[in-house]
Order: C-alpha cells, then structure tokens, then sequence
C-alpha cells in the first residue's frame, strides 16, 4: 500500500486526444499517482511524455528500471514494455500476460488493494476489459470514458460490458470525480459508521461491523462517490429509503478478488502436502469465500493431479461456499474468460477446460466434485472432518476479533492432521499451539491435537432485586387498628436472618449497621444484649417450632430495658419463615444483688442452652458433613458422567449440524441444477415445436422416450406410450422396414437417411441417426421426418418438362405484389434487365389476366398450382408459393414457352 491511490489509464488507437482532455482538467496537487499505458509498438520514439508534460505541471517520468510511486506522478513504461505494480513499485512484468492495459490493472487489484483506481479511455480491441472488472471487485474504482465521446469505442463499449464500472464519463470530467474520490474518504466516525451497518444488516442479515474499519471506509467512499452525498449521515438516510442502493453496498462489500491458480508456487507445496501419507480414502474440502469459484476450481484440479500422480482412485468432494449469491450462480456455470491463459498452463487448459464462446468451460468431470451455495462462514455451521480447508484473503478483510473465533472453528472442522490453507498475508495468529506450519512461506498449516483457547466476552447479569409487595390499600380500618394496638412489634424473618417484614416500632430493638445496604438482617440490626438470645431461640424455633425467652436485657440509650422474646416457625409459599414477637416489660435500673443474682443464674442457664445447642450442633454437623461428603462424591462421579455423555452430546450434535449443512448445500446445488434443467427442457421444447418437425426419440430397447407433436400425424403416440416399443405403434407411413432400419443404424452407428411416402400421398425425407450423450455414449436413435412433398411435386413437373421439347423454359420469382424479383432468361420479348421490379400488366397489358388469376390463386391457397396458359408463346405455367415463418411472402415458378 503507497497511502495514496493509484490511477491506471489505458488507451490505444485515438487515445491521444482523451488523454490531453484528461491532464488539462488535472489539478497541480490531486493526490493521486498516474501510471498511462498506450498500445506502442517497440521501437517507436518516445514521443508521449514530451507530449502530456506540455498539458499539465505535473512530472511525466519513463519508467525503465524498478521505481518506486510517488504522489502526483505521471509514469509511462518505454514503447512496446509493459508495467506492473507489486509493493508500491513499478517494474517490468516477468512474463506477458493477456494485454498490456489488463495486466498492469491485474497487478493495481491485487497490490494496490482498495487505493487503485482504472480508467479506460479511446482505443481498439477490449484490453483493459477484464483488469477493469478485477479492480473493481477488490474495491477499487473503475471509470471509462462514454463511447459517444471516443474516437474508437471498442475498448470503452468492452468495459461497460463486464457491468463491473462505477462511472462513464467523457475524458475531461474524470478529474473531478478522482479528486474527489480521493479527498472523500470518512472520518471513522463510529456513530456513522455504526448507523450505516446497522441499516444494511436490518436490511440485508448481513452483519459487516467486524471487518476492517480502513476497507469498510474505502467502500463507504466510493458510494459516497457514487451517490454524491455530502457525508455518512446523509448516506444512512440514504439507505433506509433506497433499497436499489442497499443493494449497491452490500455488492461493494462482498469483496471477489480472486484467479485461478493464484501463487502457483503455493499450489505446488499444497500438493505435495497432500501427498504426505495420503491412502484411498475420500478427501474433503471447504473453500469458505469462495467467490466465483476460481479458488475452488484449482483445488479440485490439483486433487485430480495428486490423485493421477499416487496412482490412486480416492474419492473428492469440495464444498465452496460464499454469501454473495449472484457470484455462486456463476461460479456453478463454470465458464471463465479467454485472459485465465494468463493463470492457468496450457496443459491444464488442455485437460480441464473447453473452448466455448471466446473464453472456457470448466469440464464436467471437474464441475462434478465442486458443490456451490450460500453460507455465512460467521454464523452458519461449519463442515467436519475435513481433510483441507483453503481459505484464502478472506481473514484479511476481518478484524482480530473475527479472526479468533475462526480459527477455532477451523480446528474443529478439519480432521487430525488436516490442513488448513491461508494467503500469503495471513496466519494463524495466536494459535500456534493447534496449528503447525508445513509451509511458513505459503501459510499452510497442520492440525494439531488439543483444544485452541478462545476468549468470548460473557455480559455479567446482576441478580434480580425482589421488591416488597405494595399494602393492599383496601384493608379495613379495624384490622389496622388492631394490630397496631394489640400486636405486639413482629418481624418476619428467614432461617439466615433475613427480614422479610416487620410491623410496629422496633428502632429501639433494631439499628441499621453503617455503610450501604444491600439487605436487611436481624443479627446485624439487633441491640447489644439482643443478639444471643436471638440466635438460640431461632434454632430452638427451627427444631421444635416454637421458642421463648423472657426478661431479656437490651441495652437501649444508655439504659437496659427487659424485654420478652416469642419466636415462632410458620410456614409459607416461599420456605419457612419465623415470627418473631417483643413484649416490652419495664427499664431495668435495678442494682441489687438480688438482681444481679437472679441475672447470673439466668445467664448460666441460657450458657448451659447454648452448650447444649451448640454441641448438638456440631454432631448434626459432622453428620452432615459426612452425608454430604458420600453426596458430593456421588454428584462428582454423576457429574463426570453426565459431562462424559455431554461431550457425546455436544459431538453428536455439531456432526449433526455438519451434515445438515453439507445436505443443505446438496440440497441447494440440485436445486439449482432442477432450475437448469427445467429451463433446458423448456427451451428445447419450443425449438423443437417452432421449428414444426416430427420427431420421435427411441432409448437402446427402441422404446419410446419423448416425441413432438408434430410426430402425432405419421405415428399414432399418446404420452401414455412412452416406454412402448414403437413397433407396437401404428402409423400411417407406407414403410416396413421403420424398425429393422433403427436397429441396423444402433447397430452400425451410421445413420439412414431415405424419402418415404405417407398414405395421404404426402413425401418425408427420413432420417435416423444415433442418440449420443453429452459423455459420448450411444443411448438410442433420434428420428425425424421433413416433409418435401412440394419439393418431389417440383421434381415431377422438371422431370416431366424436361421430356418436353421444342419449348424454352423460363424460371422466376415474385414477391406478394407479384412484382418479378428475378428471372432466369427473356419473357414476352423483354430481358431480364426490363422485366425486375415490374408485373405481368407492366409487361403484357390486359392479356395478363389469366396469369394473375392463377399466381393470386396459388398464394391465396399456399399450394402449388399447375395450368395451360393461352398467351402468345406461352404454353403451360407452374407456380410455387414461397413460405417463410408460416407465411406466404412470394412464388416461384417456370413458364413453358414455344420454341424461338
């Protein structure tokens, strides 16, 4: 990447004068790098920097050694050289490859990344075309000048063509625009941008918040471009009013760079990789991103190569897999342009490939292996047990965050010791540990054994917080009263303490504990001399439902006040609750050592109580302890084993996710090959119909297979007939030999061609020839019958005028209008020369009623018509009408004339 775009502009024959309209509307600083190549033959004076370095300020440099791009820099390669660009510098090719103008917009796709920028200007021929489209689909921009303003539109017109250009404009308004491009980029604005995402993936599913923010802005900026909105705020609005352009980003987005065969020194280590320790059994691929279907493609062919090589007959399967459904729809096609010579051998080509319509056809043994359909590699199901996953400058498009919850992915798709094949600018990252490379320098990797770590941010969720129920407003007055006078101040309160509600005044009992408060306890609350007395009678209360303690002292502002403590255990929807009741006696300012004696005692026997408690206590809880021990080690064996069948589960389960993807993607390439086929049956059976001849096609038994309809007037065949034996089958054809003639043509593999005779007296030019399947083979005969009943009438009436003699015979032809198009000698004394273009009145007056009569006859009842004619020299007349789409538009005919 050089941190600025790079411009490339082709032209060729008349590109002169676009490019002196280019460069006088170029600004002294656009910001921009040109590199213009013209198609110059080697040899010829370097004549084009002199020329532009008189239209702009701009420096105009030859390039004849490997230099590197500066900004606002015009760079032409020496006449009959060509330029690439590779890590910001530009230098002769290795190799020629396709055009010139193509491979320098080859090399600005895949080095240039998202900053280069192509522009195809006047000239002949399409080179550019398919460098054009290149740039474009890794998110460059394209432009090409309007063809209207072009002194030789071929090369603009073949650019259009691939529908991959962003604009089409005349040569002097392009500056504008490239400007602009370049200054438009958005500020990473995250609102904006978020907005912008959040409105294609509401519209679309498609979620692209985690790919990189510097490709997701280039992208942004050529819409914004394209759109001539003024920022993302407008471009937001945009989107959610304008499906037609959700569309247009979401196209942008999908990123589809990519060849046949790319790196092919990596495809040689791949396959020697593959070669390691490789047995009979099936291998499977995935090519996640698979675009239009290149990448796929060269994997299946060096499998079948790996496979010619072993000497060994394994199966292949390869599941490619993109979201952009249009690039899958042509990657099922299979049909690629001329200029993928460029990348693929000519032995390959050769083997793999066949010519069709100025480019090639991936065969059918090889379309075979490769199923094609949409899938989210982000939120779909992976495959597993993979023996290769290639996967190759996708990771570069997504952020470190996606990156990470791939790779994991990765490692449980493939199989022990499968492989895992990535672009030369990415890795595995910090899974080093799972992934071991057997080509660091071509990034493949082995699996390797263990459980990649992969970090995922959990959201904490905060326990909910119960909230008191509300005081039922509709309480009677008396109840109220009675509580408050008669009840003594209660709590509600749980086994830990926890207070659920409390009536009365209880502040002088109950004090809240300073700092914040999360909940309210009892024992946290209580007052000094409270607490003890509390927590024995809660566990008396919990043993035996019901506990007292009276005269309980209680420390409250300075003085000590004897209460009566009732605690009882209750029962409620939400577990066990305890009541508990002060009774308030007096404030205790007594000293005498009655008193004080009645106190010890008191406070020896609630030692005693809680001695006796407290012992209980610990024997019910070593005996707890030791239930609970005996439960815990049941529970950890219970666990593991539910944690053993849980692994079982959750395999058993992703298996199953794999094989309802794998069947949904079967699902869908049949489906797609159904469509084809429909679509091919409905087109053969219109051609068939339009063109109106019988045909009856017969399988190797000489069953019938189909027919048309036409085939229902020489043969009586019903639908319900097919699968019969057509010598079962009655026909009006005067002809005996139908059936030992189509056994003798599946025999010799020579067709029969014959004229036969119909009972109607109607003549049909047979013709049974072999029935060959598209994998060669013979599979029945195929015959037709055309009927030529006017040609052996005309036949006849030659045959019969040529024992004539003495006479001379005229040939011609006339149009509806009975106009003379073309006549074979002289005619009532004129040559030919006076009779075109004029009729029978024109040339005989009134005698020529009887001659028109029978030529409007004839077109009037589209049938040959014979008569004698009395004219001066004429003798007998036959005409013929002529038919051309089911209607009659002329005759022709012979006149029959005395000797001269």
């Amino acid at each position: 990447m050089t941190g600025f775009p790079i411009v490339g502009i082709g032209a060729s024959a008349g590109g002169l004068s676009a490019l002196y309209a280019f460069f006088d509307a170029i600004e002294p600083q656009p910001g921009l790098a040109f590199v213009v190549v013209t198609h110059q033959h080697e040899g010829q004076p370097p004549l084009l920097r002199e020329l532009l370095a008189r239209r702009t300020s701009l420096p105009v440099m030859t390039v004849d050694a490997p230099t590197s791009v500066e900004v606002d820099t015009i760079y032409l390669p020496v006449p009959g050289s060509r330029l690439v660009l590779s890590d910001g510098v530009l230098r002769g090719p290795d190799r020629a490859e396709s055009g010139a103008i193509d491979q320098l917009f080859h090399s600005l796709a895949d080095h240039g990344a998202e900053g280069a920028v192509g522009i195809v200007l006047s000239g002949m021929g399409s080179d550019g075309a398919s460098g054009l489209e290149r740039i474009e689909r890794a998110g460059g921009l394209a432009l090409v000048q309007d063809p209207t303003t072009a002194e030789h539109d071929s090369m603009p017109r073949a650019a259009i063509a691939t529908g991959a250009i962003d604009l089409v404009l005349p040569a002097s308004e392009m500056p504008t625009h490239l400007v602009a491009y370049a200054r438009s980029f958005p500020t990473d604005d995250h609102t904006h941008i978020t907005r912008v995402l959040g409105e294609l993936r509401s519209q679309t599913g498609h979620d692209f918040s985690n790919y990189k923010r510097t490709s997701v802005l280039r992208r942004l900026a050529r819409r914004l471009v394209a759109t001539k909105c003024e920022g993302l705020d407008a471009y937001a609005e945009l989107l959610r009013h304008d499906p037609d352009e959700v569309d247009a980003l979401l196209s942008e987005m999908l990123i589809g760079v990519t060849s046949f065969f790319r790196d092919a020194e990596a495809f040689d280590a791949l396959q020697e990789a593959l070669c390691s320790g490789r047995d009979d059994s099936a291998v499977r691929v995935w090519v996640p991103g698979c675009s239009t279907g290149e990448e796929a493609y060269s994997i299946a062919i060096a499998l079948c190569e790996v496979r010619q090589q072993l000497g060994a007959q394994f199966p292949i399967q390869i599941f490619a897999t993109d979201i952009d459904v249009e690039a899958i729809q042509r990657a099922r096609i299979g049909w690629y342009p001329s200029d993928i010579a460029a990348d693929v051998s000519e032995p390959r080509l050769e083997r793999f490939f066949t010519p069709r319509d100025d480019g090639f056809l991936i065969r059918k043994e090889i379309r075979d292996l490769v199923i094609f359909a949409p899938q989210n590699l982000l939120s779909d199901p992976p495959f597993s047990k993979l023996d290769l996953i290639c996967c190759r400058n996708v990771l570069i498009y997504f952020d470190s965050i996606l990156q990470q919850r791939l790779m994991p992915i990765f490692h449980y798709a493939l199989r022990s010791r499968g492989l895992l094949f990535l672009g030369t600018s990415e890795s595995v990252g910090g899974f080093t540990d799972v992934f071991h490379p057997t080509s660091q320098k071509w990034k493949i990797y082995r699996r390797g054994e263990g459980s990649p770590v992969l970090v995922a941010r959990v959201p904490v969720l905060a326990d909910p917080v119960r909230r008191p129920r509300r005081a039922d407003a509709r309480a009677g007055l008396i109840e109220r009263l009675l509580l408050k006078h008669l009840v003594p101040p209660t709590l509600v309160v749980r086994a830990s303490g926890d207070i659920v509600h409390i009536h009365g005044r209880t502040g002088h009992l109950l004090e809240p504990a300073p700092g914040p408060q999360s909940k309210f306890n009892l024992f946290d609350m209580a007052r000094e001399g409270l607490h003890p007395y509390l927590s024995t009678a809660l566990r008396e209360a919990a043993d035996s439902g019901d506990a007292r303690r009276s005269g309980v002292r209680v420390r409250v502002n300075g003085r000590h006040v004897l209460v009566d403590v009732h605690v009882q255990r209750t029962e409620s929807p939400s577990g066990e609750l305890y009541l508990i009741a002060f009774d308030e006696l007096r404030i205790d300012d007594a000293r005498d050592h009655g008193d004080e004696v009645g106190r010890v005692v008191e406070l020896e026997q609630e030692v005693r109580r809680a001695a006796h408690t407290h012992l209980r206590t610990v024997e019910e809880l070593a005996f707890a302890n030791e239930g609970f021990k005996a439960a815990n080690e049941e529970l950890q064996s219970t666990n593991e084993e539910l944690q053993s069948s849980n692994e079982e589960l959750e395999t058993s389960r992703e298996e199953m996710q794999s094989l309802n993807e794998e069947l949904k993607l079967v699902n869908a390439e049949l489906h797609a090959k159904v469509d084809e086929l429909s679509r091919a049956s409905d087109d053969m059976k219109n051609l068939l119909d339009a063109t109106n001849i019988p045909t009856i096609v017969l399988d190797s038994n000489l069953d019938i297979k189909w027919f048309t309809e036409g085939a229902k007037r020489l043969i009586r065949v019903l639908p319900s007939d097919i699968g019969r034996p057509v010598g079962d089958l009655v026909s009006s054809l005067d002809y005996d030999r139908f059936v030992a003639d189509a056994e003798e043509v599946l025999r010799t593999l020579v067709p029969r061609i014959l004229e036969i005779r119909a009972n109607d007296g109607e003549w049909y030019l047979l013709r049974i020839l072999p029935y060959r399947t598209t994998e060669h083979l013979i599979d029945g005969v195929v015959i037709t019958f055309v009927d030529i009943t006017a040609t052996k009438a005309l036949q006849d009436t030659l045959r019969h005028l040529d024992s004539l003699s003495g006479f001379n015979i005229q040939l011609f032809g006339q149009d509806r209008d009975l106009r003379y198009t073309w006549i074979s000698g002289d005619l009532f004394g004129r040559t030919p020369s006076e009779i075109i273009g004029r009729t029978d009145a024109d040339l005989i007056g009134s005698q020529s009623a009887a001659l028109d009569a029978l030529k409007h006859e004839a077109i009037a009842r589209a049938t040959p018509l014979r008569r004698s004619i009395t004219l001066d020299h004429v003798h007998d007349v036959y005409v013929v009408p002529i038919e051309s789409a089911s209607m009659v538009v002329g005759i022709s005919g012979l006149i029959v004339a005395g000797a001269s």
